[in-house]
C-alpha cells in the first residue's frame, strides 16, 4: 500500500495525471480498515520518506499531512462502524487540521505558501482559458469584457481559496468513501452507505451561520471579512447541494431511469445553481419533502 501510494502520487504529477490525486487517501483507507492504525501509520511514513528521496519533498508533505491523515481517519472510522455523518465529520476535521499543518510547515521548511501556490494554479488555468477566447473571432469590446471578467474571477478566487479547498476535500471524501466501500465489499467486508441523496438535509441550525455571514458583510481585506466571506461561500455550496437533493426527490417520483435522472440533475446543477440554492435554503423552514413529518410517522 505504501508503494501504491507513492506510484499514485507520482502519476499525479504528470500533465494528464491530476485526477489520480483525488484517490490518494484510498490505499490508506483500505489498509487501516483491514490491518489497523499501526500498519497504516507505518505505510504512510514509508510512502512519505520514499517521495522525499525521489525528489518530491512538498508532495511527501502533502501525502503525509493531508491525504494520509484523511485516509487513516476515514479507514479507522469505517473499522469502528461509525455512522456516515460522524465519519465524514471526523475526516473533514482531519483534512482541515492537515491543511493548516501543511501550510505552517511549508512556510517554515520551504518558505512557500500553499494557498499562494494554489492561487497560481488557478491563475494559470484562467489565463489559458483567456488565450482560448483570444483565438476566437471576437470584437475588441468583447475581449475587454472577457478580460474584466477574468480579473474579477481571480480576485474572487483569491479570497475564497480556503473554502474552495474545503469543498475539494469534501469531494475527495465522497469519492474515496464510495470507492473504498466497493473494494471492501469485494473483499467480503461491509460498510454502511450514505442515505439516499434525495433525503439529504442539513441540520436546521446551520442556516444561522449563513445568515450571520450574510449580515456581517461580504468580501474585504481584513482577516475577519475573509473568514466571513469563506463561510458564506461554503454555506452557499452546501445549500445548493440541499436544493439538488430536493430536485432529486421530485425527479425520483417520476418513471425516468436513473441515467436520465442523473442527466437532469447534472444540468440543473450546471445551469440553475442559484435557484437550487434558494430551494435548499427555504427547505430548512418549509420542509418541501415532508421529511420531518415522515420522522414523526405522520
Amino acid at each position: 500500500m505504501a508503494a501504491l501510494t507513492v506510484v499514485m502520487a507520482l502519476i499525479g504529477t504528470l500533465p494528464m495525471g491530476g485526477l489520480i490525486l483525488l484517490f490518494l487517501p484510498l490505499p490508506l483507507i483500505i489498509l487501516t480498515y483491514e490491518h489497523g492504525l499501526r500498519s497504516a501509520v507505518l505505510a504512510l511514513a514509508v510512502a512519505a520518506i520514499l517521495l522525499g528521496f525521489l525528489g518530491h519533498p512538498s508532495l511527501a508533505l502533502t501525502v503525509f499531512l493531508l491525504d494520509g491523515l484523511v485516509g487513516i481517519v476515514m479507514g479507522s472510522a469505517m473499522q469502528r462502524g461509525e455512522p456516515a455523518w460522524r465519519l465524514f465529520g471526523q475526516a473533514l476535521l482531519a483534512g482541515a487540521v492537515g491543511l493548516c499543518s501543511m501550510w505552517l510547515l511549508s512556510k517554515l521548511l520551504f518558505r512557500q505558501d500553499v494557498f499562494v501556490l494554489t492561487m497560481q494554479g488557478f491563475e494559470a488555468a484562467i489565463t489559458e482559458a483567456f488565450k482560448f477566447y483570444q483565438g476566437l473571432p471576437l470584437a475588441a469590446e468583447q475581449l475587454e469584457l472577457v478580460k474584466q471578467m477574468q480579473e474579477a474571477m481571480l480576485q474572487l478566487v483569491e479570497l475564497a481559496i480556503p473554502s474552495l479547498i474545503l469543498m475539494s476535500i469534501l469531494l475527495s471524501l465522497f469519492v474515496n468513501f464510495q470507492a473504498s466501500r466497493k473494494i471492501i465489499a469485494l473483499q467480503g467486508g461491509s460498510v454502511a452507505g450514505l442515505p439516499p441523496f434525495a433525503s439529504w438535509r442539513l441540520p436546521w441550525y446551520l442556516v444561522w451561520f449563513f445568515i450571520a455571514a450574510l449580515l456581517l458583510g461580504g468580501a474585504g481585506e481584513s482577516l475577519f471579512q475573509k473568514v466571513n466571506f469563506n463561510i458564506y461561500i461554503l454555506m452557499m455550496f452546501l445549500y445548493v447541494l440541499q436544493g439538488l437533493a430536493v430536485a432529486a426527490h421530485l425527479v425520483g417520483r417520476g418513471s425516468l431511469s436513473r441515467f436520465w435522472q442523473g442527466i437532469i440533475l447534472a444540468l440543473a446543477f450546471l445551469f440553475f445553481s442559484q435557484i437550487l440554492f434558494f430551494v435548499g435554503l427555504f427547505d430548512t423552514w418549509f420542509d418541501f419533502r415532508k421529511l420531518d413529518r415522515a420522522k414523526r410517522g405522520e
